[in-house]
């Protein structure tokens, strides 16, 4: 058991010794793709009614490892304002790991820790890995998808590291 541990952190050592080079030599597209994803949370924590109908495609789906089936755009909208009148976020970390644009097609791979109150004001804590492929329309960068799973190994250890380049948000 010991030696797995070890090698787990040492695999952990290496996977963010790699995505702390990764930020400083992204591409301009990549670092404007990057700015879309952090836009678009900061516009779900504000509650400003931007996410996701901003954001997103006509064509959107996101699917969730909560979910039995994809959503389309207007059933995720409709499912977030619930969402949004039911918790606040409180705060927000992400953490890009890896960003991918080919053409005008970019694949985002990335990890959230987000801090969350309910109305009854319990808060919660939840980390997520989220892939999300976004489009460019022209000159601006839009979600078409979406699709995030829990980061869980074994007896649901979450393996997330700090991963040198990442964004921290509280929210008031």
């Amino acid at each position: 058991m010991r030696k797995i541990t070890r090698l787990l952190l040492i695999a952990g050592t290496l996977v963010a010794s790699g995505a702390q080079a990764q930020a400083p030599t992204w591409s301009n597209e990549q670092a404007a793709v990057w700015a879309i994803v952090e836009q678009s949370w900061d516009a779900q924590a504000a509650e400003n009614g931007k996410w996701p109908g901003d954001f997103t495609h006509e064509l959107f789906v996101e699917w969730a490892a909560n979910r039995f089936a994809p959503r389309d755009r207007e059933t995720y909208i409709a499912w977030q304002r619930l969402v949004d009148g039911a918790t606040d976020t409180i705060w927000h970390e992400i953490t890009p790991l890896t960003i991918t644009v080919v053409g005008d097609t970019a694949v985002v791979m990335y990890s959230a820790r987000l801090l969350t109150e309910n109305s009854a004001g319990e808060s919660n804590t939840t980390v997520i890995s989220l892939v999300e492929v976004l489009i460019r329309d022209g000159t601006s960068w839009e979600f078409l998808a979406s699709s995030n799973f829990s980061p869980t190994y074994g007896s649901g250890t979450i393996l997330i590291r700090n991963m040198g380049f990442r964004r921290q948000h509280g929210v008031s």
